[in-house]
Formats: C-alpha cells, structure tokens, sequence
C-alpha cells in the first residue's frame, strides 16, 4: 500500500503540477520566438506541444499562438508567390485546429491561395486543375462570387473547346439526337 500511495502522489504531483509548469514555461519560450520574428520555430514548437496532454488554460493561450504563427508563416508564403506550399501548409494546419474561432483568418487566406492558384492555372490553359482549386473555395468567404464568375468563364471556355473539336457531321449527328429526343 505504501508504493501505491508512493505512485498515487507522484502522479497526482506529475500531472497537477509539473505538466502545467512545464507548459507554461514552454509557452513563455515560445512568446520569446514570436518576439524575435522566429515563427517557423515557435510554431514547430507548439505543434509539438500541443500533441501532448495540456490543461484547457495552457492548451487555450498555445492555440491562441499558434494560430498567429500560423497566419504570418502563411502571409509569408503567400507575399513570396509560395502558393501551392501555403495552401498545403494550411489544409494542414485547419484539418488539426480549424474549428477555432481564431481559424476564421487562416481560412480567408486559403481561399486566397485557391483563388491565385487558380487564375495562374487558368493562365497557364490548364482549366481543369483551375477548376478544382475555384471549387475549393467556402461559399461563406470573401472570395467565393469571384470565384463563381472565374468557374462561370472556365466552363464557357470548355463548352467553346468541346465545339470547336467536333466536325460538322459530329454536330449534325449531335443535333440529330437531340431533335429525336424532343421529338
């Protein structure tokens, strides 16, 4: 009984008051990097904390932290024309903690990414690709009626393709089963 109550009080000492000390002194070095404009590794470090088991308070101010370092990690991205790996890094990052209130920029700039994304593709005449990242874009964003109209142009475009492709007696035949159809 007495190495359980040996175990008992170490356990009670490990979780109630050493893991919350813990967490809180590596969220203070982590302020520290976001002081000094290192967010690569005050985010790396967070998403390592974070996988442990941390009380709401502490879980609560990293997440708060991370979702910053996130955002100017993303900003840089994006500003240095990185879309793709922005875009990555944020499905990634939404798919983990996306469900935060603090997550609502994080998906303003995703959609951000779509939208480039997508006019450099349509730029580049691969309409189907362009197509994939318009669609990804929420119907609540900022972007989403822009990306609508570019959807809207992409898909005239393809119908336009699809006719010019096609010979006469193609289009005949066409309208011809059409016309038996209505018929």
């Amino acid at each position: 009984s007495a190495c359980l109550f040996i175990v008992l009080i170490s356990s009670i000492v490990y979780f109630q008051i050493y893991g919350p000390w813990k967490a809180r002194k590596t969220i203070k070095i982590v302020t520290a990097y976001a002081k000094e404009g290192d967010y690569h590794k005050a985010h790396e470090t967070l998403t390592r904390l974070l996988n442990t088991n941390l009380p709401q308070k502490e879980s609560q101010k990293a997440r708060e932290l991370l979702s910053q370092s996130t955002l100017f990690i993303a900003k840089e991205m994006v500003s240095g024309e990185k879309l793709s790996d922005a875009r990555d890094f944020l499905v990634t990052y939404l798919s983990k903690y996306g469900l935060d209130k603090e997550s609502s920029e994080a998906w303003d700039i995703l959609d951000q990414c779509h939208l480039k994304l997508g006019q450099q593709l349509e730029g580049a005449g691969n309409y189907t690709e362009a197509l994939k990242e318009f669609s990804a874009i929420r119907e609540e964003g900022a972007y989403f009626h822009e990306a609508q109209q570019d959807i809207s142009r992409l898909w005239l475009i393809n119908q336009q393709d699809h006719f010019k492709r096609q010979t006469v007696s193609q289009l005949m035949k066409e309208a011809e089963e059409h016309f038996q159809a209505q018929r």
